[in-house]
């Protein structure tokens, strides 16, 4: 919750699936599909699939299923059908390996909020001092990230399929 008040959300839910045992079955792609069919994004984010974690993995699975089954049209789901337009991938995976990113965004002005909602997850990388070296990992990383774009800090993406670029100065 105080990562959320940080992060600015205006709402935030919980489905109610297990932390450090999330399966990838088809109640859970129901629960997140209906979310999809509620709220009609055009952009869904999940974690990129290689990862050592079995949660983020698990995430994975679920809302690249989800996204399809959000579609549906004989189903007694809640919600209209929707499809998401685009499927976007993040990186916070426990694999060190060098991430095939689609582009970068310049997070320069959000990144001290980043670090200070992460910071909330105090039993995770506070008081477990074997993790605290993460925040000089996110550093490094969005720091990486960052000199690729000329920007202080980046985040990276990845997307599996082609982006609609409406004109150049999007990307400029």
């Amino acid at each position: 919750m105080e990562a959320s008040k940080i992060l600015g959300l205006k709402r935030r839910i919980n489905l109610g699936l297990e932390n450090r045992y999330l399966i990838d079955s088809k109640e859970t792609r129901i629960k997140v599909a209906e979310q999809i069919r509620i709220f009609k994004p055009d952009i869904l984010f999940c974690p990129y699939y290689q990862d050592a974690h079995p949660d983020h993995i698990a995430t994975h699975s679920i809302v690249k299923s989800a996204r399809f089954y959000s579609k549906y049209t004989r189903t007694d789901m809640s919600g209209e059908p929707h499809y998401a337009s685009n499927l976007i991938f993040y990186f916070c995976t426990h694999l060190r390996i060098n991430h095939p990113f689609s582009f970068l965004i310049d997070i320069s002005k959000y990144f001290s909020k980043k670090i200070k909602s992460v910071a909330c997850y105090r039993s995770q990388f506070i008081e477990n001092i074997k993790n605290r070296g993460i925040f000089r990992s996110i550093s490094s990383q969005n720091s990486y990230w960052g000199s690729l774009i000329r920007a202080k800090f980046a985040e990276a993406f990845y997307s599996e399929e082609a982006l609609k670029i409406e004109d150049i100065d999007t990307i400029l």
